[in-house]
């Protein structure tokens, strides 16, 4: 009688429990990446077309190229493992960073906001 009501309650709950969730492709990590991003320097602008720009954008401004291959974010052909990336935040580490200890940290922000003050403390 034990036996079925664990059976009864273990399949109870692979019913309610809530699904896994699918690792997001390649193409919904990048469609999350556009946009405007601060880190503790500087403001960066990445571009649907796989171009980033640091701002503000002048004929000098430094420019860069990124992608998202296998779930890995390439920034001038150097893989970067994704640690979180999410409507507020980008963290990223270099995928040859076993340690873990070196990692890079944006966080969203809109147009408006691009070289207005804002605390560097924030950004971690």
């Amino acid at each position: 009688m034990k036996t079925i009501f664990f059976l009864a309650f273990v399949t109870l709950g692979c019913l309610i429990a809530e699904p896994a969730k699918a690792a997001p492709t390649d193409a919904e990590l990048k469609k999350s990446l556009v946009g405007f991003w601060r880190s503790p320097r500087h403001e960066y602008e990445y571009k649907p077309n796989g171009k980033i720009y640091m701002l503000p954008m002048s004929p000098d401004t430094t420019k860069g190229e990124w992608t998202v291959k296998g779930g890995l974010f390439y920034q001038d052909n150097e893989p970067y493992v994704i640690v979180t990336l999410d409507d507020k935040k980008f963290v990223y580490k270099s995928k040859s960073d076993k340690g873990g200890s070196e990692s890079y940290t944006l966080i969203r922000i809109t147009a408006k906001m691009v070289g207005q003050p804002y605390n560097r403390e924030s950004v971690k």
